[in-house]
């Protein structure tokens, strides 16, 4: 779109009072091609009408689509960059899993290196036993001011004392985005803090 003049009857009169308002007489906008897809557009504005050129446009045009290969450039080095992380917690959790053959000491090298993914503050890892039906706290790692004290490792709770046990092992995994959530009952939310 290049509107050399807001008299131009592609702009609305609501258009044309918010450009006159910003001082432009004229501008040029052109797509933002990124990847597979518009992505946005680049504008440019000139307080002087007609002073988009067809020498300008064509710039623009060229600074717009460079624009557009380096975004999709530096999301492809961020994709790789993530994908390198998965790569490199997956090798500690493997490197845990065969350092020994200490359940405790695994564990614990599980729940340290689960402390790289996406600047997790703490990471827990209950076991469910059987014969008592109950969760044990068997993994712990968290930063020093985290809410889940040291002490807390080999504590016991009643399976189904947490409402999303039964979600848990139905639904596999679940996500809970605070400790508002309504699925959280008090019970659970004074052993979380």
């Amino acid at each position: 779109l290049i509107v050399l003049e807001l008299s131009d009857n592609r702009v609305s009169a609501e258009l044309r009072a918010d450009l006159g308002a910003d001082g432009i007489a004229s501008l040029a906008c052109l797509p933002l091609i990124v990847g597979d897809g518009l992505r946005g557009y680049v504008a440019v504005c000139s307080d002087q009408a007609r002073h988009f050129t067809s020498a300008i446009v064509r710039s623009t045009a060229t600074f717009t689509n460079q624009a557009g290969l380096a975004i999709e450039h530096t999301r492809q080095r961020l994709e790789d960059a993530r994908i390198a992380d998965q790569r490199e917690l997956l090798l500690k959790v493997s490197q845990a899993a065969g350092s020994s053959l200490d359940l405790g000491h695994v564990i614990s090298g599980i729940a340290s290196a689960s402390m790289g993914v996406a600047s997790t503050e703490s990471c827990a890892i209950e076991l469910y036993d059987h014969e008592s039906n109950e969760m044990i706290l068997s993994g712990l790692a968290r930063l020093d001011d985290w809410v889940i004290p040291d002490d807390s490792l080999a504590n016991r709770r009643a399976f189904g004392s947490w409402s999303i046990d039964q979600l848990v092992r139905a639904e596999g995994s679940i996500l809970i985005g605070s400790t508002d959530d309504p699925r959280i009952t008090s019970d659970m939310r004074a052993d979380m803090t």
